[in-house]
């Protein structure tokens, strides 16, 4: 195997932060913690300790910020740089156009969930989506303009339902990030989104299925040129999970599927099927870390971080609502360390 030392640094900073990352056993002393002011307490032994905030939100972001900064400052070449940050763009584009047809519905645009992290400043992000100048955004390609168009095309649409837009700007960023892997000729990002896209896919046929969404809108919505064929997943629509199960038994995601169609079967439950396919992806995740060479480590620990920062959203939020602590444990995403 060729070793790429060009992320050895990089990795040695990774295997840093790693010692920073929060255990399964200190997301279940917060869910014990009786009040908030506990929870803060708990905290502050952490690395979300060391900013004084009184929006929990506020903790998260900033930590983030700080762990993509330090990524920013190890990874070589500028363009391999954006690639990490490219997330929070289609997350800013997202609530954008969505804040467009609400205002059309007579609703009040909100602006205060924007996340000021990606690689377009927010105020120029803004400007593109009111001025609609679209040839300007991120995501921008020739050969990605016309899942683009489909989305400006829908916009105009009364009934549009905003998860609409999430499915659209999917297909854009993963046609793009696809692209991206290629042209930055690093193999690894390239199964990494594509392992994105499958699990994408793979959640939105349940979610569609709970929906009760006709077989023709699975086909439409499913994202293009993951490893696991979308046919499939099609062709198993309306029958049985059986079914299901049995057609892609032999692909990387068998024994999730399988695990997600008993949940389906038992109690249709969507929080748990996420939580299935979030341990699906830190199970992969403790995989990358093993890899000596290559940027896998570093992708690894990105995805632990942000796993991280779920599990502190589900435990706080869940306890500001007064969710029953097995209620929350039962949600909690296993952890990498």
């Amino acid at each position: 195997m060729e070793r790429n030392f060009k992320y050895v640094y990089a990795a040695a900073r990774v295997r840093y932060l790693e010692n920073e990352l929060l255990p399964i056993s200190f997301f279940h002393r917060l869910i014990d913690a009786e009040t908030i002011k506990d929870i803060r307490k708990l905290l502050g032994e952490t690395v979300y300790g060391l900013r004084e905030a009184e929006d929990f939100d506020i903790l998260w972001e900033d930590e983030l910020r700080r762990v993509s900064s330090i990524l920013r400052e190890v990874l070589p070449g500028n363009r391999l740089k954006k690639f990490f940050l490219y997330s929070y763009d289609l997350f800013n584009l997202k609530v954008l156009f969505k804040n467009r047809v609400l205002a059309k519905r007579g609703g009040r645009k909100n602006w205060d969930v924007l996340v000021d992290m990606g690689t377009v400043p927010l105020d120029r992000l803004i400007s593109i989506i009111e001025n609609e100048q679209y040839v300007y955004l991120p995501f921008y390609r020739r050969d990605g303009v016309y899942i683009l168009s489909e989305l400006l095309e829908s916009m105009e649409k009364a009934e549009l339902d905003t998860r609409f837009i999430d499915i659209t700007l999917d297909k854009l960023y993963f046609h793009f990030m696809l692209e991206e892997a290629r042209e930055l000729e690093e193999p690894f990002l390239k199964e990494y989104m594509k392992t994105l896209i499958d699990l994408t896919n793979i959640m939105t046929f349940f979610r569609v299925k709970l929906a009760e969404q006709p077989k023709s809108f699975l086909a439409d919505v499913l994202i293009p040129d993951g490893m696991l064929d979308e046919d499939k997943l099609v062709e198993s629509y309306q029958d049985s999970s059986d079914v299901l199960v049995k057609n892609t038994a032999y692909s990387p995601y068998g024994k999730l599927i399988e695990e997600m169609a008993n949940v389906y079967e038992e109690s249709k439950n969507l929080a748990l099927l996420e939580r299935l396919v979030d341990n699906y992806l830190i199970d992969y995740a403790k995989r990358c870390k093993f890899i000596m060479f290559g940027i896998q480590p570093i992708v690894g620990f990105m995805i632990a971080k942000e796993m991280e920062v779920k599990n502190l959203r589900i435990v706080i939020t869940g306890k500001h609502a007064g969710v029953p602590g097995n209620i929350l444990r039962e949600r909690l995403r296993d952890a990498y360390v």
